[in-house]
């Protein structure tokens, strides 16, 4: 019987407190949840409990929620402090980590491994990861009349281990080995580290090379699949003697058996061990054998990843659509790795991909990440190979807040309510099963080899283009929704080949009970996949479908006449785009982002007759009434700004919501006092002295070789006059140009963090004082001269173990021919009265 906190946690997975439209969100009450976590990665773990303590304070200081601790290889010449992964003093280390973090209102992710892939060394031969061996049966002219398969050991290892943690990977297919490896590591963990100071245990993207499972042909019969020796010819690309129909049904028995033993063996296995200690499961299901909507399906937070810079919402839509058709509130993602290069992605850029990823459903970020290093460590300290270099050593830190603070806000609201969907769009993998070659499925992240370029990829950029709200479902959830009581949103079929029976008849059932399905091309085409009585199958589903079309049970459909269901078509798909979710009182919420380069106006339509909505700018916490007419508002965004909107009935707030274009601004411009004073607060490699400016340029321009290697926190100084009359309005501030972020102090109060162009800030008239008022504007640089520099000076700060250090293209990393970036404040900076 599962643990009491495991069923009562799920249920506030499914059921949480809901805000209705009158509430904004209020950061006193953002929960760890709301708030961005990170990947805390411990070299060799080389940890010790003051460090963890520090390192967590500072943490929560800057708005993480919380973290995932995945020990990983180690540091050259620090061996003495490792600590070896499930040792007593490891575990002690663990339970520090989970005691710390429950104290400053934080939460804490495991790993039951290291690294990735689970395995060790004492892993039994009838437990560890098989490849499939073919032995071909010839005869005298050499042509193959038998085929035996043997399972081999594959010889495949833990990957970039930490101490104590390396070994042979266990076979993730077969239930025994699943089981006895969780029950090891939960037996040990959790006799050591009360599972009330664990969230979720974590197991990143499948990176196994297992192709075979010890059990495999057993299970093939078991399962009324591969009673035929032709079957195996898949395995064969020698053999042309099957045809390439067979060799396809082949495929597909051979690939759904993955599937359901992943499913049972792992997934099942994983979930009922750790739910049994009140615990949940967090997955990512990419790189899969089997369906990833399933995989994503059957964690309690599915997780996608975000790597480099290339968008494709198709492949995250895959984890949040599976989130939302069984309704689990929390999606998670690992969040930029490899934004850019080491040290160059500003925040800036990262707002732009954590607006991005909350567009395709993500609402629980995981920075990608944090390594952990002590503090006497030499710049940079540890640093990981693949990360954004979320860390106190990166200039970005200090202005970072900022933006934890948006992110909280954003997923306060984004964790609310029900997700909104126009359409389920199914995703027939029985095409990919059948006829992509070889054994192995590679459904990585990037979409490659299975799903770019294909109908349903197509249909659905068509679809995300018109402003259509869509979730992608899958076989399994739709016979699962045909056997329930829910209501289901319109179910529109994509061009594809082959589907399996059980499916139409799934698909029946739901257009009986008053679901529309729309198919996207005539259904008298399908095909069923799998060889085991094909020919009696196939006749089946050919009087279904006949009959399903006599009773307009699947209607036969465009994409245009889809295109018409949405209600939200004004977006599009280089400038405003939206994800929308309903409240509790039915309050639609929209999260709206302009994410084109130039300011931008869109009419909303269809959202109320209300007369007033409820707009709130997530990076300022500002709310305020706007003005409806007719169902539908002007709204104008800044290049890559975003908002919500709350529609369906009037606002509640008494304000209303003045955005940059409301005001008024004045010819006249409050003069500066003249030179700014430059000061160097935080950084390195040294702090220069205090310099006064005659004109603002990049400080790499001013003439001081030294500060083409610096990176940290700069702070220039100036002052304005103001009169008693000048006291009664509010000022704008534009600081014209600068790199890369800025906060602002007008009389040392913090005003704004501005990260992007504009940059510009109302300064309101509370800030304000008669007679001489302070100017700070304290700019944060990258780090990329001062990792410049180093390299150009040979200094060896590469002291990594495993894959040690490399760049983005995976290949050596050597910053010294980079080109020196310019940072500071640009100017021209004015002040001026607005009202």
């Amino acid at each position: 019987m599962p643990h009491l906190k495991s069923v009562l946690f799920s249920l506030s997975l499914i059921l949480p407190a809901l805000p209705s439209q009158a509430q904004v969100p209020d950061l006193k009450e953002a929960t760890s949840e709301n708030k961005p976590w990170t990947r805390w990665w411990w070299h060799g773990s080389a940890v010790n409990k003051e460090e963890i303590t520090r390192e967590l304070e500072s943490f929560a200081q800057i708005g993480i929620g919380g973290v995932e601790i995945t020990p990983i290889y180690g540091v050259e010449g620090k061996e003495e402090l490792e600590t070896e992964f499930l040792s007593d003093k490891w575990l002690e280390l663990m339970r520090h980590a989970g005691l710390e973090a429950k104290r400053l209102g934080m939460q804490m992710d495991v790993v039951p491994g290291t690294g990735w892939r689970l395995g060790h060394e004492l892993v039994p031969d009838n437990e560890r990861a098989v490849e499939l061996e073919l032995h071909r049966h010839t005869n005298a002219e050499g042509e193959t009349k038998a085929y035996e398969i043997t399972a081999e050991l594959s010889g495949e290892r833990v990957k970039r281990p930490a101490p104590g943690g390396s070994g042979y990977t266990i076979d993730m297919l077969d239930q025994d080995a699943v089981a006895n490896y969780i029950d090891r590591f939960n037996r040990t963990f959790f006799n050591a580290v009360s599972p009330d100071l664990v969230r979720a245990v974590f197991h990143d993207s499948w990176e196994y090379e297992t192709n075979w499972s010890h059990d495999f042909q057993n299970e093939l019969i078991y399962r009324n699949r591969f009673n035929s020796p032709e079957m195996y010819s898949i395995f064969d690309p020698e053999n042309e003697s099957v045809s390439e129909e067979l060799k396809e049904r082949f495929r597909y028995d051979y690939r759904v058996t993955m599937e359901e033993l992943l499913l049972e063996n792992f997934s099942d296995t994983w979930n009922q061990k750790t739910h049994a200690f009140g615990l949940i499961t967090r997955n990512q299901a990419h790189g899969s054998p089997a369906n990833l909507l399933d995989v994503y399906a059957k964690t309690d937070i599915p997780e996608t990843e975000i790597f480099g810079d290339e968008e494709h919402f198709v492949i995250h839509k895959f984890s949040s659509s599976a989130a939302h058709v069984t309704k689990k509130r929390l999606v998670s993602s690992e969040s930029f790795t490899w934004l850019s290069e080491h040290w160059t992605s500003d925040l800036a850029k990262i707002k732009r991909a954590t607006d991005y990823l909350f567009l395709c459903g993500v609402n629980h970020l995981f920075y990608h990440g944090t390594a952990y290093s002590p503090q006497d460590a030499t710049w940079p300290g540890w640093v990981f190979y693949a990360s954004t270099q979320v860390n106190d050593r990166n200039p970005i830190w200090n202005h970072l807040p900022a933006l934890n603070d948006y992110i909280a806000r954003c997923q306060m609201i984004l964790q609310a309510g029900q997700p909104y969907s126009d359409i389920y769009l199914y995703y027939p993998a029985a095409d990919p099963y059948s006829e992509v070659g070889g054994t192995k499925l590679r459904q990585n992240i990037d979409g490659k080899n299975w799903l770019l370029g294909t109908d349903l990829d197509a249909t659905a950029e068509e679809l995300w283009d018109a402003g259509v709200h869509f979730d992608f479902i899958s076989d399994r959830q739709l016979a699962d929704l045909a056997a329930s009581v829910e209501t289901s949103p319109t179910i529109v079929l994509p061009i594809f080949e082959r589907i399996p029976l059980k499916t139409v008849e799934s698909l029946i059932k739901l257009a009986q009970d008053g679901v529309s399905v729309i198919s996207l091309q005539d259904p008298k085409n399908w095909k069923v996949p799998g060889f085991a009585n094909w020919e009696s199958r196939q006749a089946e589903l050919d009087k279904l479908v006949e009959q399903a079309l006599e009773s307009n049970y699947i209607q036969i459909g465009t994409v245009a006449s889809i295109e018409e269901m949405s209600p939200d078509t004004w977006q599009d798909s280089d400038g405003f785009r939206t994800i929308r979710r309903t409240l509790r009182d039915g309050t639609p919420s929209y999260f709206i982002v302009n994410r084109s380069d130039e300011t931008k106006t869109v009419e909303l339509t269809s959202l109320s007759e209300a007369g007033t909505c409820t707009r709130f700018d997530p990076w300022t916490g500002q709310a305020g009434y706007v003005k409806s007419s007719g169902g539908s508002l002007e709204l104008t965004l800044n290049p890559f700004e975003s908002t919500f909107i709350f529609a369906g009935k009037p606002s509640s707030e008494k304000t209303p919501f003045l955005s940059d274009s409301d005001l008024k601004i004045a010819k006249a411009s409050i003069k500066l006092a003249g030179k700014w004073s430059l000061s160097f607060l935080k950084g390195g490699p040294e702090l220069p002295a205090t310099k006064t400016l005659d004109e603002l340029a990049p400080i790499s321009e001013l003439g001081y070789p030294s500060l083409e290697a610096f990176a940290g926190l700069l702070a220039y100084e100036n002052t304005f006059e103001l009169s008693a009359k000048e006291l009664s309005s509010d000022l704008l501030l534009d600081l014209g140009s600068l790199s890369s972020s800025a906060q602002v102090f007008v009389n040392d109060e913090l005003v704004s963090t501005l990260i992007r162009s504009p940059y510009t800030s109302r300064i309101p008239a509370e800030f304000l004082q008669k007679g001489t008022n302070t100017l700070r504007i304290e700019i944060a640089t990258l780090a990329d001269n001062r990792i410049r520099d180093l390299d150009r000076r040979e200094v060896p700060w590469r002291i990594f173990k495993d894959i040690n250090f490399v760049n983005i293209d995976y290949r050596a990393f050597d910053a010294s021919d980079w080109e020196v970036s310019p940072y500071g404040l640009f100017g021209p900076v004015s002040v001026t009265p607005v009202h």
